[in-house]
């Protein structure tokens, strides 16, 4: 094929995809740029009607600010100095005039004076009866003014006294005084006018627009207009309410100019560019050419007349890329050559290929590195240089049997084959064989892999299934596999068998306070003294947590148990190092005993475990044997949690609310919120039976969080609608000893809007004599959110009068157990007056609780407590029956006695 030819192609392929490519790109372009130009000119149209809008909402605005002025009175009209008005007009600099008229259209008073003539010519337009008419603001039509000769339009103001039209605000707007905004298209040709066709700015103010700018319903004439030859574009913009109308327009040839401007540059680029890529192109077929003629020259050299044949005798191909194909075979080789070497040396298994006389030819860096030595140092070496002496005189049987019979063949798992390092170390392997049959002869391919990291972490896997891996004793599994064995062997032999669970009270305080380092190492101490303890016969194991467990065979009898059990107890609670300190914890120990207490392995560690739970819920370090009651305490126990669970999430907690009263008026002054549980199925739960499980699970602060957030929601309601209420929401002794308590009230509070002064917190005297000190900073922080703080049950703790003394608490709650006594036990009355007396010297008030008879109220009265809540007023109730209580008090009628 001649160059010509090529060249030809070469130009109708990438010349005409070029074009056409320009051709595209340039129309696209010109569409933007048309698209862009209309909307610059309907965003500069909106530019000038805001603005317009803007001066306009101005005006109405000083002409309602008059309308709502309180003019005085005399002789039933209206005095309004017109220095007043002038003072108004001297702010609206488009304004020519603001007058006052009365509900007849006369006017009033002007801040320019208004000649008689004049306003009887201004009573004759016909706009006077439409302003006359008017119940609403509105812009009147332009006219000539009868005062000032102006083109204006005026802004109506109707003004309204005790649902009566009076009058009207008037202001005079000067056309020719309103103003434009700057436009940063120059060429640009603004207009506003009314929807009929009026001029409303410039010289023509007060004229017909011309035809070409009529506003139009039409959409094709409202997009363009011809004006003397010159094609327009053109938008509208309607003022929002108004009868006006900003019209806009811009030379479709300025479009064009600024579309040549910005296209003529890359055009030109692309027109180079093109010619450019030509003469590259007609450079590139003939150096192609040239490279075509010296690959015959090379094939007839090498005597190949085949090849040369083949290539002079196939002209119509194309061949430029027969050069390009040959460098791409070459580099393509190559990268087969890199890649192949790379997986080679970067395997970590060992490759080794061998001949026939088991000699090594090749080995990859792994290969040679698992058996200690340099690549250049095994080659030519015999095989059986990387095996023991023990293994090599069998391996050479081995591989002349293998040569006479090549196959795929797996070595090293039954049994296991050791390889040897250069150190004389042996160490586990496998090996995968592959025979390689090539023209100059028969090879082995071997994959070696070394099992030494394989085996051992088999064994550390094994160990870790076993055993506990920060102490080293034996973990459930195994422990449960040695009951097994021994539960066998105490049934053969008809001896008893003992399963002591052993629990650490208070670890979890120590891992808090001393760290996690430091609760591992005492872990890590109790292991070591409870095996010491235990013997090397018995087995020890690390249930988890802080959880042990110990085997021990009764043999001995009662005694020898009662010896191990008083072991295990001094290996705990003998004082061991923590933090820099010695310090003591107690065990909580539960034993389960074969054949008492069960005959399988899993049954005897249940067991255990429920007297363990049994031991856990006493006090200090507590030792239990099972038995049937324990199992179904903690069965009732464990349900009791799971209701607990499900009555959150269902629901099922509420409060009822009991009221308190003044005694003497029967008026409800406040609430009690009692914390009720009504379940599905096992009806109402006393407050005393669910809130120590509930402490004892750790949901005690969320499940209070929940009821807080509820009742400051219904507090905040009932003293936005009734006033100021005190209600009482109760506090445990848990919860009032967390340090987030203060905080969260706050955040309630603030998130309810129940106001702090409404809240009244109540502390029993026991919870806050369990920390007394932590408990009156406690108290002041709550004070100063400016919460009521009252000691519930006052009478029946061990409180001292100084620490009674220091604590800022408002109120004192009597126990129902001395009201109860009041009418027949003067020892109550001496106490109740006692406590009545001393909240009076501490500036505290007294509130009797349970209240049940007219007598316990009258001595109550009598004592000097003003306060009472209880069953002769009203029993704790629902909310909306407390709500239905308070409406009754509102409407008069108070609580019943």
């Amino acid at each position: 094929m001649k160059l010509s030819r090529y060249l030809s192609l070469y130009l109708l392929v990438i010349t005409l995809p070029l074009c056409l490519s320009l051709g595209w790109l340039f129309s696209v372009y010109v569409t933007d740029r048309m698209n862009r130009a209309q909307t610059d000119l309907a965003a500069m149209a909106g530019l000038v009607r805001v603005d317009l809008e803007r001066q306009l909402q101005v005006g109405f605005a000083a002409a309602q600010s008059l309308a709502s002025r309180r003019w005085p009175m005399r002789g039933g009209m209206a005095v309004c100095p017109d220095e007043a008005l002038r003072e108004q007009l001297l702010s609206l600099p488009a304004f020519s005039n603001v007058s006052l008229l009365d509900a007849d259209g006369r006017v009033l008073c002007s801040a320019r004076s208004v000649t008689p003539q004049a306003e009887s010519a201004f009573r004759r337009l016909a706009f006077f009866e439409s302003l006359r008419a008017s119940r609403r603001a509105w812009l009147g039509p332009p006219l000539v003014s009868p005062a000032t000769r102006d083109n204006v339009s005026y802004l109506v103001m109707p003004v309204w006294r005790e649902g009566r039209k009076v009058g009207s605000v008037l202001l005079a707007m000067r056309l020719n005084a309103l103003s434009l905004p700057a436009l940063p298209e120059r060429n640009v040709q603004i207009k506003v006018a009314t929807r009929s066709g009026i001029e409303l700015l410039g010289e023509s103010a007060g004229r017909p627009l011309p035809a070409h700018w009529r506003v139009t319903p039409d959409e094709e004439s409202s997009a363009f207009m011809q004006v003397e030859g010159r094609r327009y574009w053109r938008v509208e913009a309607p003022l929002a309410g108004k009868d006006w109308v900003v019209l806009a327009a811009l030379p479709e040839e300025e479009v064009w100019r600024q579309i040549v401007r910005v296209f003529a540059l890359p055009a030109t680029v692309i027109v180079f560019g093109l010619l450019f890529s030509l003469s590259a192109g007609g450079y590139f077929v003939i150096v192609m050419d040239r490279a075509w003629k010296h690959l015959q020259r090379l094939a007839a050299r090498l005597g190949n007349e085949r090849t040369g044949a083949a290539v002079a005798g196939d002209p119509p191909r194309p061949v430029w890329g027969m050069p390009g194909e040959f460098g791409r075979m070459e580099r393509l080789l190559d990268n087969v050559e890199r890649h192949f070497q790379s997986v080679f040396n970067a395997s970590t298994d060992g490759f080794v290929l061998c001949d026939a006389a088991m000699r090594i030819c090749s080995v990859n860096e792994s290969g040679a590195a698992m058996f200690g030595y340099r690549v250049d140092e095994l080659l030519g070496q015999p095989v059986n240089q990387l095996l023991p002496e023990s293994q090599r005189e069998a391996h050479n049987h081995l591989a002349r049997h293998y040569m006479a019979d090549p196959r795929p063949r797996q070595m090293g798992l039954r049994p296991t084959l050791f390889g040897q390092h250069r150190d004389g170390r042996r160490f586990p392997v496998r090996v995968s064989l592959q025979p390689i049959t090539t023209g100059e002869g028969s090879f082995v391919s071997a994959t070696v892999v070394d099992l030494s990291q394989r085996l051992e972490l088999e064994r550390r896997i094994q160990y870790l299934s076993h055993y506990d891996m920060l102490t080293g004793l034996a973990n459930r599994g195994l422990l449960t596999d040695r009951l097994v064995q021994s539960l066998a062997r105490a049934q053969s032999l008809g001896r008893p068998l003992a399963v002591i669970r052993v629990y650490l009270n208070r670890f979890k305080a120590i891992n808090d306070t001393y760290g996690h380092q430091e609760g591992d190492a005492l872990l890590v101490e109790v292991a070591r003294r409870l095996s010491d303890a235990a013997g090397p016969v018995r087995s020890v194991a690390r249930l988890g947590g802080a959880e042990f467990a110990v085997l021990a065979d009764a043999d001995g009898g009662d005694r020898a148990l009662a010896g191990l059990i008083d072991a295990v107890r001094r290996a705990v609670e003998d004082p061991m190092p923590a933090g820099g300190r010695r310090i003591a914890l107690t065990a909580a120990i539960g034993i389960a005993c074969y054949p008492a207490d069960g005959s399988g392995a899993e049954e005897l560690l249940k067991q255990a475990g429920f007297a363990l739970q049994e031991a856990r819920s006493a006090s200090g370090g507590a030792l239990r044997f099972y038995s049937r009651e324990q199992e179904v305490a903690v069965r009732a126990r464990l349900d009791m949690e799971s209701a607990i669970r499900e009555g959150m999430l269902a629901g099922q907690f509420a409060f009822q609310y009991q009221p308190v009263v003044d005694m003497e008026s029967g008026r409800i002054v406040g609430a009690e919120a009692l914390l009720r549980w009504v379940h599905p199925e096992r009806g109402r739960i006393s407050p005393a039976e669910m809130l120590p499980v509930a402490e004892a699970m750790g949901i005690l602060p969320e499940l209070e969080w929940q009821m807080r957030e509820r009742f400051f929601r219904e507090a905040a309601g009932w003293v936005k609608r009734f006033g100021l209420l005190s209600l009482a929401f109760n506090v445990s002794a848990g919860e009032f000893s967390r340090p987030e308590l203060v905080e969260e009230i706050r955040g309630q509070l603030a998130e309810s809007g129940l106001p702090p002064a409404a809240l009244v917190l109540e502390i029993t005297e026991s919870a806050l004599m369990l920390h007394p000190e932590d408990a009156a900073l406690t108290m002041e922080a709550l004070c100063r959110l400016g919460v009521t703080l009252a000691i519930d049950d006052f009478g029946t703790g061990y409180s001292s009068l100084s620490y009674l003394q220091s604590f800022p608490a408002s109120r004192l709650k009597i126990d129902r157990s001395f009201v109860a006594r009041l009418g027949h036990d003067p020892s109550a009355r001496n106490i109740v007056s006692a406590i009545v007396s001393l909240a009076g010297n501490l500036g505290m008030a007294v509130i009797a609780e349970g209240v049940e008879t007219e007598l316990q109220r009258d001595r109550l009265i009598m004592l000097g407590c003003s306060l009472g809540q209880g069953y002769l007023w009203s029993p704790a109730v629902t909310a909306e029956r407390f709500e239905a209580q308070l409406r009754q008090q509102e409407a008069g009628d108070l609580v019943s006695s």
